[in-house]
């Protein structure tokens, strides 16, 4: 572990007058998962073209603190919440789904958003996707900027199988999520 107890800052004003910022000691806490079977791990790099891409997990207006705010200039005041009820459910499916080995891959859409999630997985995958943004789980979103940048927590997107989707729709019942396209050629396309 690690305590970072010195969270210091120095630099100099808009004067260029030395200034020292401090905060808080704070203290840092990990935690460790044990995995049964590291040979069930699920990487980010999206597979195969034709599997189905899934979104899981419900994205709202919450683009306060973001990256796509930031790069902007700006701050915002809808920061993102987590509902651990909902979110625990979704994880619980989740990993009943990587344990029955019907996942391809998974990557959280978290720093960035969905869309800079799905350009990670196209990446590292040397591919490409078909999106539809209108098929994700939202709420209180109205413009595509807002849908691929907010950075709504515990949210994550998924790739399975084809002959995999039914088993795995099944699963997930009861938590929010939606197939929202297809690895497929080289480019990322996403209409909205």
């Amino acid at each position: 572990g690690k305590d970072s107890m010195f969270n210091d800052f120095a630099g100099f004003d808009e004067n260029n007058s030395p200034v020292k910022i401090s905060v808080p000691p704070t203290l840092l806490i990990s935690s460790l998962g044990i995995m049964d079977n590291a040979e069930k791990s699920v990487s980010i790099d999206f597979k195969l073209e034709g599997d189905f891409i899934y979104a899981l997990g419900l994205t709202k207006n919450e683009l306060g603190g973001s990256e796509y705010y930031a790069s902007k200039g700006f701050v915002g005041k809808n920061v993102p919440s987590v509902n651990a009820e909902k979110a625990i459910g979704l994880y619980n499916s989740l990993s009943k789904a990587i344990d029955k080995e019907l996942i391809a891959s998974a990557i959280p859409a978290s720093f960035g958003g969905l869309g800079i999630a799905l350009a990670k997985a196209c990446i590292a995958g040397n591919c490409g996707a078909q999106i539809d943004l209108q098929k994700t789980p939202l709420e209180g979103i109205s413009r595509n900027d807002a849908l691929l940048f907010s950075e709504s927590a515990g949210r994550i997107i998924v790739t399975v199988a084809s002959k995999d989707s039914a088993a795995f729709e099944q699963l997930m019942q009861g938590s929010d999520f939606a197939k929202i396209g297809v690895v497929k050629g080289n480019d990322l396309e996403i209409t909205g």
